[in-house]
């Protein structure tokens, strides 16, 4: 399928084989926001390809004159464009139009009454080609870049980078998906098989928002959102996730342009 004018990329349906290209270009494009976390393409299978209202025709991939793959987006039949990713080296703002065209077209084929997508303030082209296609940017809200990802990952990256003397915890999630370790392990300078200090055990939501800043360590025990085992350790796990924790990039909704 081609979309837009000559100028424009081409666009086709974006199949499970491109799935570790489109990875690559998600790291890529993302590798600048705070709690960034490498994605893989078994990543793309789950969490995208996955979800509930998400059709194989709704995914889509552009490439340039050569055929190689520049950016990628993923839509459902609601109208909800839950990936946009553009490779940073292409003509990005090109690549924008051509995937936000091929979104409306099956956004408008589905009957969607309305298109969104997530887009990072500060990226500027791709927020020009989506202001040239008509979307009006809704009032700016703060939006965790990482919403789906295993805390435990997000926590070991940032553990690693924290001097602190040896401890080895374990964060259990109440509510992991299939692509997830239940109980995860984060340990340095220590051996493997030490018993942790303590268990910090939540739903992922709530983790989420301890790890990204969204909501303070304290206030989620005391909301027993989040719980640390044994409770006596409770100080320490709260200095420890205190600092840890990272802001969040603001998003901005763009949506109601169907």
């Amino acid at each position: 399928m081609t979309t837009g004018g000559p100028t424009l990329p081409k666009t086709r349906l974006a199949l499970p084989e491109d799935d570790a290209a489109l990875a690559d270009i998600f790291n890529r494009a993302h590798q600048h926001l705070a709690g960034h976390v490498t994605r893989s393409a078994a990543d793309l299978s789950w969490r995208v390809r996955g979800q509930p209202g998400m059709s194989p025709d709704g995914a889509f991939v552009a490439e340039d004159e050569d055929g190689r793959h520049i950016g990628y987006a993923f839509i459902k039949e609601n109208g909800d464009v839950i990936e946009f990713a553009v490779d940073p080296t292409a003509d990005r703002k090109a690549a924008a139009s051509a995937l936000i065209t091929a979104c409306e077209d099956h956004a408008t084929r589905e009957g969607a009454v309305r298109m969104r997508l997530n887009v990072p303030l500060d990226d500027q082209e791709v927020a020009e080609a989506l202001s040239e296609a008509g979307l009006a940017a809704a009032r700016p809200e703060a939006r965790h870049y990482i919403t789906a990802i295993d805390p435990g990952t997000l926590l070991q990256t940032l553990l690693d980078q924290l001097p602190d003397r040896p401890i080895r915890f374990d964060l259990s999630l109440t509510d992991s998906h299939p692509w997830q370790s239940s109980t995860t392990s984060i340990a340095r300078s220590v051996a493997v098989d030490v018993e942790p200090e303590f268990i910090v055990e939540g739903d992922q939501r709530s983790l989420n928002d301890v790890i990204l800043g969204g909501r303070s360590p304290w206030r989620a025990l005391l909301m027993r959102k989040v719980r640390v085992i044994p409770a006596s350790r409770a100080p320490r796990a709260v200095r420890l996730l205190r600092r840890v924790a990272i802001d969040a990039p603001w998003f901005y909704h763009l949506g109601d342009i169907l």
